[in-house]
């Protein structure tokens, strides 16, 4: 009866072993699409863990269901749709929107990662995408945001270069600003 369960410990050194390599290729995708956005490893790393937080709770929930076939059904409900929005919560974070991340932020219940995470999302908040209506305006023919996957994006190695695409990304920015409102 002691160790009815598979040791978590184990479970949460493969999660940080999986999620932070992946982090960083994420965000070396991000960079390579998009010079003027801020790294967002942080992010991908919270919305990974957020996908294999859900993911090992559902496992549990099933090898729990089957050791303690009488359990209540009450709890069986609400672990499993809490794991199912840290699923859902982690798709659209890493997807990079403000909203899911916040959420998933709070259903942690860790408030040192929350003050972490509020710190992160206020840095990055104009960034980030509130709705989707957002994400289809950045892949206007204006926006530096666009992405064109036929084409090998060019490094940019000239410092001059770089403040170009700095000065134009604070124009599409300050003309969203006064767009959206």
């Amino acid at each position: 009866m002691y160790n009815q369960f598979p040791n978590i410990n184990l479970v949460l050194l493969a999660g940080i072993l999986l999620t932070l390599p992946l982090a960083f290729l994420l965000n070396s995708h991000l960079q390579k699409r998009c010079l003027a956005i801020k790294n967002y490893v942080w992010g991908y790393t919270q919305g990974l863990a957020g996908i294999l937080a859900g993911i090992t709770g559902i496992a549990y929930v099933l090898y729990g269901m089957y050791k303690f076939p009488d359990a209540p059904p009450g709890i069986i409900n609400y672990l499993l749709a809490a794991s199912a929005l840290a699923i859902v919560f982690g798709i659209f974070t890493l997807r990079r929107y403000r909203i899911p991340f916040i959420l998933l932020s709070l259903t942690t219940l860790n408030p040192v990662l929350w003050i972490i995470n509020s710190i992160y999302i206020w840095n990055r908040w104009k960034e980030l995408k509130y709705t989707t209506t957002v994400a289809l305006e950045s892949h206007t023919a204006e926006s530096p945001f666009t992405y064109d996957e036929t084409v090998e994006p060019k490094p940019v190695s000239d410092k001059v270069e770089r403040l170009k695409v700095k000065k134009k990304v604070k124009k599409v920015m300050k003309k969203r600003r006064v767009r959206l409102g």
